[in-house]
């Protein structure tokens, strides 16, 4: 259908022509109504000399108070990072219809926006971001370094990016700098360059969203519509670290703005987050991108060799094979992200994924870099639609018997919704709440179970969400250990940990020569070379004492940081011998959260993976792996070196810790012989 015409006849150079649409249909993610428009040159006679059609829309977007607003209707953000980067190609797509595959799957899982990041993006991949009706923030590629040059052939990509691009309905928000990268908005100049910048866009008929820096620490916002901020955290790792982020973000305590400027209220966006997973070896390419790493991350992000190095610290012991290890990175990935985008809807935050696809040495993807959905995605998706059921667990492990404390929130629920709670086990009838308290069951022996949240509509409209968490139980200890044993402790702390396991400990030798300690000090090291045992539950890098100047010579090394927390760390434990009542896989998840260790040995030989070391930890493609728990013989006598949190009663939940706890003592039992460990 036809809705404007106008015609100028003797046309001469630039020629301005206005089309007035009476009610025009407005494009929105519901409704993706675009309009052609068709310029004809005509000769004399009447006949087409040339063309050109580009599509166009008609959308209002607007950022009003902590509110996005799309056609004055509160607008969602549930996003991705897209650098729409391609094994075979590196640049654009191979295929065309490999846009719109990809496209398609991101509306499909739940997402709303792209963040197409530091690229021009073609017009092909922006007409299907308007057919699907997926919006789109663009980021300006950015200079290294602000010069005079720089600043003027930054402004002339913008404005050539606008003329070019903002016909399309889809593009709703721009990024001028990201990061600070090139720019120090401490020079007077460099700020006023980016002002009048983020000044000029805004003037521009089409109406966009505008972000002057999209920040991360330590630099800032100066002039913008969105409040947006960059922040990594690992999950479960350090989740703390992420809920007190979100709490301040929240508050607006957490400093997002340069330093002296009073921050307006603006709608908030974490527009980076994200978990890495593990692909699985993808086809084979000839592209050397895809192998090498960054210089800036000291050789953690090179995949080459990255199953090499799997083999080579004796990972199939404890996984398998590497596709197996894959797999279980890809889960806990999904996993973190669920975490992160619950806590993000409840707190009505918009959220921008790190991101649709791994790139190159980037293997935080939802999609590896061949576009294969990775496993385990379910757990994020089912959570990021309009309407939403949120499950916030205060802890995952149990003892049989306990309530299960968990809250609940909705997003987009219709009047009348209700909310119904169910815990799931393998092979056994479902638990529901008994005048609304949910308790797990008792167990004989630690199993997972499914704690599951179902909204269910108003009169007969059936489940409109679900949510799912893993909960791990555990059976409450009954009385005393079945070794009657006491160990030996000169630490109150440890021995408390080992009373309210039900051990008795003394503090000085006894027979069975099991002696437990914070530092590896002279006295501990004369009860070794005397052929007793020793575990070493450190809580610091000082803890190691003689044990540095050993061969080979060994070193704590910290997992915390930002590189820790931007790249994968890959902490696992073997769940047999000592450790076989412990569930799950040997990925450590959420079931010990609060107790996975931030730090372990370096410098241990290739061959003490093999057989004595039972927990352990690398970043990135697997690089530098650190011991979290091993044994080792120090003369006559055995060493048990462990610097899992076992001893802060408010690290972890207690049926874990004492999981832990009792694996280490049973290791140690069993490294001395000790009849009937278990």
């Amino acid at each position: 259908e036809v809705v404007a015409t106008q015609i100028r006849s003797e046309p001469a150079g630039y020629e301005s022509l206005d089309l007035a649409v009476a009610q025009p249909e407005r494009w929105s993610p519901t409704s993706p109504q675009t309009y052609r428009v068709t310029v004809r040159l005509l000769d004399g006679a009447g006949e087409v000399v040339d063309e050109v059609c580009q599509p166009v829309g008609f959308r209002a977007v607007t950022a009003s108070g902590e509110q996005i607003l799309l056609n004055e209707e509160p607008l969602p953000m549930r996003g991705l990072v897209d650098q729409d980067y391609w094994p075979e190609t590196d640049w654009t797509s191979p295929d065309p219809a490999r846009v719109e595959q990809q496209l398609t799957w991101v509306r499909d899982a739940g997402f709303t926006i792209i963040r197409y990041h530091l690229k021009v993006p073609t017009q092909h991949y922006l007409e299907v971001a308007d057919r699907l009706g997926l919006m789109i923030w663009l980021d300006v590629p950015n200079f290294r370094d602000f010069t005079a040059l720089a600043a003027g052939e930054a402004r002339a990509l913008l404005e050539e990016m606008a003329d070019q691009l903002g016909h399309h309905p889809c593009v709703v928000a721009w990024s001028v700098i990201n990061e600070s990268w090139g720019l120090d908005l401490a020079d007077p100049n460099q700020r006023t360059w980016l002002t009048n910048t983020v000044h000029w866009l805004r003037r521009r008929p089409e109406r966009w969203l505008v972000v002057d820096n999209s920040p991360c620490e330590p630099n800032g916002h100066v002039d913008t519509d969105l409040e947006d901020y960059h922040f990594y955290a690992a999950l479960p790792d350090h989740q703390d670290r992420w809920d007190r982020f979100l709490t301040a973000f929240t508050t607006g305590d957490w400093p997002t703005y340069e330093e002296g400027i009073q921050a307006p209220l603006r709608p908030k966006v974490v527009s980076e987050l994200g978990n890495w997973g593990l692909p699985s070896v993808g086809p084979p390419t000839t592209n050397p991108r895809t192998q090498r790493g960054p210089s800036w991350y000291n050789a953690m992000a090179v995949p080459a060799g990255v199953v090499d190095r799997f083999h080579d610290i004796h990972l199939d012991l404890v996984f398998g094979d590497y596709a197996a290890l894959a797999e279980a990175s890809q889960r806990l990935q999904g996993e973190a992200l669920r975490y992160a985008v619950s806590s993000l809807r409840r707190e009505s935050v918009g959220y921008v994924l790190t991101e649709l696809s791994d790139v190159y040495w980037e293997a935080n993807g939802l999609l590896d870099q061949w576009r294969r959905p990775k496993a385990g995605l379910a757990p994020l998706v089912r959570i990021n639609g309009n309407i939403a059921v949120l499950l916030h667990p205060r802890r995952r492990a149990y003892w049989g018997g306990e309530q299960v404390r968990c809250d609940s929130s909705t997003v987009g629920a219709p009047v009348g919704s209700r909310v119904e709670l169910e815990l799931v086990r393998d092979g056994a009838a479902a638990v529901r709440p008994v005048d609304d308290i949910l308790r797990v069951p008792h167990v004989d022996a630690g199993e997972q179970a499914t704690l599951r949240a179902s909204l269910t509509g108003p009169g007969t409209s059936g489940v409109l969400a679900t949510d799912e968490v893993t909960l791990t139980l555990f059976p409450r200890p009954e009385g005393q250990p079945s070794v009657d044993t006491t160990l030996g402790t000169p630490d109150p702390a440890i021995a408390r940990a080992l009373s309210a396991q039900g051990w008795r400990a003394d503090d000085r030798a006894h027979a069975q020569g099991i002696w437990l300690v914070p530092r590896l000090d002279s006295a501990a090291m004369r009860h070794l070379r005397g052929g007793g045992t020793v575990v070493l539950l450190a809580g610091d890098d000082e803890a190691l004492g003689p044990l540095q100047w050993s061969f080979p010579p060994v070193s704590f090394r910290s997992t915390s940081g930002f590189v820790t927390d931007w790249l994968l760390r890959t902490s696992w434990l073997r769940r047999d011998g000592a450790f076989a009542h412990i569930p799950g896989g040997p990925l450590l998840g959420w079931e010990l959260e609060g107790l996975i260790p931030e730090f372990g040995v370096a410098g241990l030989f290739a061959s003490e993976y093999r057989h004595h070391v039972h927990s352990g930890s690398t970043i990135g493609w697997l690089h530098h792996p650190i011991a979290t728990l091993f044994d080792r013989r120090v003369g006559p006598g055995h060493l048990i070196v462990c610097t899992w949190r076992l001893t802060d009663p408010d690290a972890g939940a207690a049926p874990a810790r004492s999981a832990v706890l009792q694996g280490v003592v049973t290791l140690a039992m069993t490294l001395r012989g000790v009849a009937g460990a278990r």
